[in-house]
């Protein structure tokens, strides 16, 4: 299989700890574009904080695409051709502020090349903005400034403060919009549908392209879905654990051992948070008797209906994916097995002995 498209991540892949391409990556995939392989820069970050990443890598000359918001938007970076485009539902983004407000947290968004928020002094809204190299403009009123639609807001914090907001978000605006962190530390809000796997479906489509044929590299929870996806999916060494835990392999080899009763899995979830969650939803008001029995309720129909199901969902899920890139490196490995020759360094001649058609010697 001939590769013919890389996907990049930026932040903790593309570039280093200063957010700069070493010389040594840049001469590499230029030369590697110059042989006729496309290059993707796909990140959570704007378009305005990838742009000049992109010109660097002189991606314009190459038919290179950008995948920014997260896959929100694609650009042909050659023609400067919106491919693609989505946002949030504005009626979403009111929910959002309160959320992130309610448990002491900043949230942000984009207008040019300026990051819009209520709290500047932030560190982690600092962090954005040196990432993308954008300015930052306080606001008092977060609501009232922005420019509606938006492409995505951040909420960012701590990563223990943004467990339980994750949970609460996935699953209030379940259907809406889609919900999870690029780092610990960046809880990433954008449109339903939009993760890298799925715009990059969309662009493979639309250059006639296979998933086959790409090469995607990451090492965020965000880029999970396309390290999945691609052809050939690679975790950075400095890669969260869950992303270096995606191989197919591990699935595998877990569900043998539990089929072998040597071991038992379980996916882990924050059962609090998520009970407090369903309880705030069904308990309007307080009441001394059924108040006990919905809190009941509730836990019950969770344990023993809703988390198992969801669970069910999801290793199903991981388990198809394991094993259609096992049948894909069995593949490569046989192939290569078959093409080698019998004898190293030496003339072999085959006969078939077929007697009804005539012997043959290849």
């Amino acid at each position: 299989m001939k590769y013919k498209l890389i996907v990049l991540d930026l932040d903790g892949t593309l570039t280093n700890s200063k957010k700069e391409i070493s010389s040594r990556n840049r001469e590499t995939l230029i030369r590697i574009q110059e042989q006729g392989i496309r290059l993707v820069l796909a990140s959570g970050r704007p378009t305005y904080g990838i742009v000049p990443l992109a010109n660097e890598l002189r991606m314009n000359e190459f038919g290179g695409f950008i995948l920014s918001y997260n896959g929100g938007e694609i650009i042909n970076w050659e023609t400067k051709e919106m491919m693609y485009e989505n946002v949030l539902p504005n009626e979403v983004v009111p929910v959002l502020y309160e959320c992130a407000r309610t448990n002491h947290l900043s949230i942000l968004t984009y207008d040019g090349a300026e990051i819009v928020t209520e709290n500047s002094q932030d560190p982690y809204v600092q962090k954005e903005a040196f990432l993308n190299k954008m300015a930052i403009r306080e606001t008092n009123d977060f609501l009232t400034d922005i420019t509606l639609p938006v492409a995505k807001c951040l909420i960012v914090g701590d990563a223990g403060k943004l467990i339980p907001v994750e949970s609460e978000l996935c699953i209030r605006l379940q259907g809406k919009i889609n919900v999870f962190r690029s780092e610990p530390y960046f809880l990433e809000l954008v449109p339903q549908g939009i993760d890298k796997a799925l715009s990059l479906s969309v662009l493979l489509e639309n250059i006639g392209m296979t998933r086959e044929e790409v090469i995607a590299i990451g090492d965020g929870y965000n880029d999970l879905s396309m390290i999945k996806f691609a052809g050939m999916g690679i975790a950075m060494g400095n890669a969260q654990e869950p992303v270096k835990k995606a191989a197919g392999h591990r699935i595998l080899a877990l569900n043998r051992g539990e089929n072998e009763k040597m071991l038992t899995v379980k996916i882990l979830a924050p059962e609090e948070q998520i009970l407090g969650y369903l309880e705030k939803q069904t308990i309007v008001r307080d009441n001394p008797y059924t108040t006990p029995i919905l809190k009941e309720a509730a836990a019950d129909s969770y344990s023993r209906l809703i988390g198992p199901s969801i669970e069910r969902e999801i290793r199903s899920d991981l388990t198809e994916k394991a094993e259609e890139g096992a049948i894909k490196v069995f593949g490569k490995n046989l192939e290569q097995l078959l093409m080698q020759p019998p004898i190293a360094g030496q003339v072999v001649l085959g006969w078939d002995p077929a007697f009804r058609t005539g012997c043959k010697l290849a």
